[in-house]
């Protein structure tokens, strides 16, 4: 996980204009604005109020400069070769041999080889992705490909190239930065996970009569060994507890640490 520097960020918006050809070291340049995200590193809090301009302003990091349709490049340098290669590399595939099975003769196989041209592109998704969930709400920055292999062929008397498909693929690449802290609010607790105002069970095993018990119940007795159960925070100063009942439900600012 990388965290950005924040003046890198326009840094990084005036790279990404200049022209390929008067950078130093570009993706050098790009990396510059990051450093390894530590499990000690300050993390922002995040807001439902900053939920647009999060996204607005959501970082793709190196993968912007993937922007694009890219295409392979034959530039056929060795001139000594008599027979110029009609692809822009060679695709070479191992398979087991029609009619084998490992039951009859196993250990055939054919060698399929092909010259192939290929296309990239790459598109970026606008606003991110939120992956969120539990204390921590991440920001990613998602780029779309597309990626299309063909062999290249030239069938006997005839001119013209022959392609075939051997390869498509689409996914998409996400660039993990910028952390942000979700602590659970009163208004949260509502939304996601409901209050439940009174536990019969609570009453009945440990007497306890509060409502919407969010922090765990201990156990204490007193000088006559008699048991009984309050809440964690209502624990004197070195009194001494001999069971602890977890809490069923959060309470507001739980994950903030």
């Amino acid at each position: 996980m990388l965290k950005r520097k924040q003046e890198s960020l326009e840094q990084k918006s005036q790279l990404l204009r200049t022209p390929l050809q008067d950078q130093q070291g570009y993706l050098a340049n790009l990396m510059n604005g990051y450093s390894k995200l530590l499990i000690d590193d300050p993390v922002r809090p995040f807001r439902e109020e900053n939920l647009e301009e999060i996204a607005n302003n959501v970082d793709y990091g190196i993968l912007a400069a993937l922007e694009g349709t890219w295409v392979s490049y034959n530039a056929n340098y060795n001139k000594n070769i008599t027979r110029p290669s009609l692809g822009s590399g060679i695709h070479t595939t191992i398979m087991p041999s029609p009619g084998t099975n490992p039951g009859t003769i196993p250990g055939k196989f054919s060698f399929d080889t092909e010259e192939y041209i290929e296309k990239l592109t790459f598109e970026i998704v606008p606003g991110g992705v939120r992956n969120r969930g539990g204390a921590s709400e991440l920001f990613c920055g998602a780029v779309k490909y597309d990626q299309t292999i063909k062999s290249v062929n030239k069938v006997e008397g005839k001119s013209e190239l022959q392609y075939a498909g051997i390869h498509e693929e689409n996914g998409m690449y996400l660039w993990l930065s910028d952390v942000y802290n979700y602590a659970a609010t009163k208004e949260t607790i509502e939304r996601d996970r409901g209050i439940h105002a009174f536990s019969e069970e609570d009453y009945k095993n440990y007497g306890y009569k509060g409502e919407y018990r969010n922090e765990p119940l201990v156990e204490v007795r007193d000088e006559n060994g008699n048991s009984s159960y309050i809440l964690l925070s209502q624990l004197k100063e070195g009194q001494e507890y001999f069971e602890i009942i977890p809490a069923q439900e959060i309470k507001p600012l739980d994950g903030i640490t």
